[in-house]
């Protein structure tokens, strides 16, 4: 009944211009295709048909708070020709973006952030081709690592290991641009740090890592 549905909605989307579907062994793939395709281990908490009907709501004007598996509710809050971004849960949200791979189609990003009051906001990374098939994340963004994020000038009496040790466990906070082929990134780690510790790390963290997509990854931007 599902894929049925998804063969209509396909249909439709072609007639009204709405893209849902690109053509058999296409390298190529719509912003749309990738949300309603999504793999469950991604979005488990919205079915397949209900992402169809909030992209329908969406392009009528209408905000509609879908209900998920986890009986809350989810909406979309921007689509673009490339991008979309869905309030899954109350502290859970996922970016989407279609990044053109030079030589290779199309390669769809995908940024899935936990955040809430009580913990620092932490998100992954993952990276699928036009098919939907996962690729590796590393292929696409350096790994980061906690020295990325500071600024230690030379002779200062802090040091790097005295700055691990103050962040035993790094998180990252990673937003895709709705308007352009940009990432950032940020430490998230002053939920769990006492406030002595929190005013040294300002003197040296860098507020934003800044990225750029150069057609097969993303690159710092100095």
């Amino acid at each position: 009944m599902r894929a049925l549905l998804l063969s209509l909605t396909m249909i439709i989307g072609a007639a009204t211009g709405v893209a849902y579907a690109s053509p058999a062994g296409s390298d190529t793939i719509s912003v749309r295709r990738a949300f309603v395709e999504m793999p469950g281990s991604i979005l488990d908490l919205i079915n397949q048909s209900t992402r169809l009907d909030m992209l329908d709501y969406y392009d009528a004007d209408s905000l509609w708070m879908a209900p998920n598996a986890l009986e809350g509710r989810s909406v979309l809050k921007k689509v673009t020709p490339d991008f979309i971004e869905v309030q899954i849960t109350d502290v859970s949200t996922l970016q989407i973006k279609v990044l053109p791979w030079k030589g290779k189609g199309d390669v769809v990003a995908v940024c899935y952030t936990i955040a809430s009051a009580s913990a620092s906001n932490d998100s992954e990374l993952r990276f699928f081709d036009a098919s939907m098939k996962e690729l590796p994340a590393k292929n696409f963004l350096k790994p980061l690592k906690l020295k990325d994020f500071f600024d230690i000038p030379k002779g200062s009496l802090t040091s790097m290991d005295e700055i691990r040790e103050m962040v035993p466990f790094p998180t990252i906070e990673y937003n895709l641009a709705a308007d352009s082929q940009d990432l950032t990134a940020r430490l998230t780690v002053k939920e769990y740090i006492n406030q002595d510790d929190i005013k040294i790390l300002e003197l040296f963290q860098k507020p934003l890592l800044h990225f750029q997509w150069d057609g097969k990854k993303f690159e710092p931007l100095k």
